[in-house]
C-alpha cells in the first residue's frame, strides 16, 4: 500500500530526473558532480558531445519502447504482449544479421532501415497468427507465455486435441 502511493507521478517524475542527472556523470572519462560550474573544455565536450545526447537517446527509446508496448497491449487485448514477446525485437536482429551477411559494405542507415521494415514485417506476420485465435482464447495466444515456433505448435496442436477429442474437458474450459 505504501509502495503503491509513493508510485504516484510526482515520486516517480523525481526519481526520472534525479536517474538522468547522474545518468550524465557516468562514463569512462572523470566528470564529477562537483565539476558542472566550472568546466574546462574537455569535460565541456565530453558532456555536451557525449552524455547529453546519450542520455537523450537513452529517454526517447526507453519511452518509445513503453509506448510501442501500449499500443501492442491495445490492439491485441492481451496484457502480456509487448516488442519483446511478439518478435518485434527478434526480427530486428535478425534484419541486422541479414543485412551483415548479405551486404556488409552497405551503409549503417541503409542496414538499420532493413532491420527495421524486417521488424515491421515480422509484427505484422505476428498479428495475423494472433488474428486467427477466437477471442475467447485469449490466454492461449502464443504472445503470453511463447517465445518460439515449436512451443507456439505443440499448444495449438493441445488446443486442438482436447477441444475435438474431449469433450469433457472442453466444457470445462467455457464454463
Amino acid at each position: 500500500m505504501i509502495i503503491r502511493q509513493l508510485m504516484r507521478g510526482p515520486v516517480l517524475f523525481f526519481i526520472f530526473i534525479v536517474l538522468s542527472i547522474l545518468s550524465l556523470f557516468i562514463g569512462v572519462s572523470q566528470l564529477g558532480l562537483s565539476d558542472i560550474f566550472h568546466l574546462s573544455a574537455e569535460q565541456r565536450n565530453i558532456l555536451f558531445s557525449s552524455r547529453i545526447p546519450r542520455t537523450v537517446s537513452i529517454i526517447i527509446s526507453g519511452s518509445s519502447l513503453a509506448l510501442a508496448g501500449l499500443i501492442m497491449q491495445q490492439m491485441m487485448q492481451n496484457k502480456f504482449v509487448s516488442p519483446t514477446t511478439a518478435g518485434t525485437m527478434e526480427w530486428a536482429k535478425l534484419g541486422i544479421l541479414i543485412a551483415l551477411v548479405f551486404f556488409p559494405h552497405a551503409h549503417i542507415l541503409i542496414k538499420l532501415l532493413f532491420a527495421m521494415l524486417l521488424s515491421i514485417a515480422g509484427t505484422f506476420f505476428f498479428m495475423e497468427v494472433d488474428s486467427n485465435y477466437p477471442l475467447q482464447r485469449r490466454h492461449l495466444r502464443p504472445a503470453s507465455r511463447y517465445h518460439d515456433w515449436r512451443h507456439y505448435l505443440e499448444s495449438h496442436n493441445f488446443y486442438r486435441f482436447t477441444h475435438q477429442c474431449c469433450p469433457k474437458h472442453r466444457e470445462l474450459v467455457e464454463r
